[in-house]
């Protein structure tokens, strides 16, 4: 997929809210991964959408901070593949999940993370 027809699905995620399926978000964490040449194991992909909306909140929200650098036990070698994206994309991944979020939070009625 060329990089202007990416762009183009990524601002239409943005100005479109709807409930996103697990395919939307596949595409987007496969946009997220050729872009950033960030990688995840194909295992883990698998059991994040074979889970709850809960898990899957979980796991977008740990890509926030791992985009902001605020886990501190996280190996340095990771560290520094994440420090490599640039503050305006890290930006721009940080909105883009903080609204795949969003749409998915509606999924839960009473939205708690206590339970």
């Amino acid at each position: 997929m060329s990089r202007p027809k990416r762009v183009k699905i990524e601002n239409e995620m943005l100005s479109e809210p709807k409930m996103y399926s697990d395919e939307d978000i596949k595409q987007f964490l496969n946009n997220f991964q050729n872009e950033t040449g960030v990688k995840f194991y194909k295992h883990v992909l698998n059991e994040i959408f074979t889970a709850t909306v809960k898990t899957k909140i979980f796991f977008l929200s740990t890509l926030i901070l791992l985009l902001t650098e605020k886990i501190e036990n996280f190996p340095e070698d990771a560290k520094d593949f994440f420090a490599e994206i640039s503050t305006l994309d890290k930006e721009k991944y940080i909105y883009q999940i903080t609204f795949l979020i969003r749409e998915l939070s509606k999924e839960i009625d009473d939205f708690n993370f206590d339970d």
